[in-house]
């Protein structure tokens, strides 16, 4: 969904979704997020991408889309975390992570207590900050960039 302002928003078009997410066009990113940056995300496009078959020789392999990178980032966040990640983490950011958590399941009504069961998950360490932002280049290329999250 795309927030247009004064609680509008709109479905993201298929079309727009196929666009190259870079330009110039690449077949792998690495993105990065200053809020979980024990986590980059990896974009990459393989070979067998191509409707289930590698590409016959000589054929190019085809270009990350704005949809690719937008669902790799969304599968990204959605993975729970480890008890190691959680050990990692200070007293503070514990509860801040704790509230972020509680936060999202109490907001999907029904849902809450199937959610609760599947634990923290990574989109609970950017605490709040859910709604994608932009993404930056960081350097001179285009194959690494900065992901920003903002409240909504």
């Amino acid at each position: 969904m795309i927030y247009l302002g004064s609680n509008t928003f709109e479905r993201l078009s298929e079309k727009y979704k196929k666009e190259p997410a870079t330009r110039p066009g690449s077949n792998h990113l690495r993105i990065e997020c200053d809020l979980v940056p024990e986590w980059p995300i990896r974009v990459d496009i393989h070979p067998e991408y191509i409707r289930g078959q590698s590409p016959p020789p000589g054929a190019h392999t085809p270009l990350i889309t704005l949809g690719d990178v937008l669902s790799n980032i969304y599968s990204h966040f959605s993975q729970r975390i480890r008890h190691e990640d959680w050990a990692n983490l200070n007293l503070q950011d514990q509860i801040a992570v704790t509230k972020a958590y509680t936060a999202r399941c109490t907001a999907l009504g029904s849902a809450e207590t199937i959610e609760r069961s599947h634990g923290v998950r990574r989109i609970d360490y950017t605490c709040g900050k859910v709604w994608f932002k932009r993404l930056t280049r960081v350097g001179d290329g285009t194959k690494v960039l900065k992901l920003h999250l903002d409240k909504y």
